[in-house]
C-alpha cells in the first residue's frame, strides 16, 4: 500500500477518474478494545447521479487495541505493518498503489489522551 491517511472522511465521498474501474479502500477502526480491519471495493461511477454500491470484501477484528501499544513505538509500528500486510492480501496487486487506507481512532484516541493526561499531570 502506498498511501496512508489519517482521516475521518467517509468512503462514500471518494471519487476516482476511470468509470467502470473497481476501486478499493481499507478502513482501520482503532477502537478501545480492538482494531477492526475492513477492505471495501466499489465500481467507479460514470456520473455523480449513479448509485454507488460498496461491498465489504474482508473483515477481521484484531486484538490487542492500538491504544494498548502506546508505550512501545516499535511494537506499534509492527502492529500497523501487520494490519497493512493483511489488507494487501485482499486487494489485487495492480490496485494496491491507488488504494487508500483510513485510520479511524476516535475511541482509541480518547483512551490515549486520558492515559497521557493521567501520566503527565502530576
Amino acid at each position: 500500500m502506498t498511501q496512508f491517511f489519517i482521516s475521518f472522511a467517509t468512503l462514500f465521498l471518494l471519487e476516482g477518474s476511470c468509470a467502470g474501474q473497481t476501486l478499493y479502500g481499507v478502513m482501520l477502526d482503532a477502537g478501545s478494545s480492538s482494531t477492526k480491519l475492513r477492505v471495501y471495493s466499489w465500481t467507479e461511477r460514470s456520473s455523480s447521479s449513479d448509485i454507488l454500491t460498496v461491498t465489504e470484501n474482508y473483515y477481521q477484528r484484531i486484538t490487542p487495541s492500538l491504544s494498548s501499544l502506546q508505550d512501545d513505538l516499535e511494537l506499534l509500528k509492527e502492529y500497523v505493518q501487520n494490519l497493512t500486510s493483511i489488507a494487501e492480501l485482499h486487494v489485487p496487486f495492480q490496485s494496491q498503489h491507488e488504494t487508500n487506507i483510513f485510520l479511524l481512532a476516535t475511541a482509541g484516541n480518547k483512551h490515549l489522551q486520558i492515559l497521557y493526561l493521567k501520566n503527565n499531570t502530576m
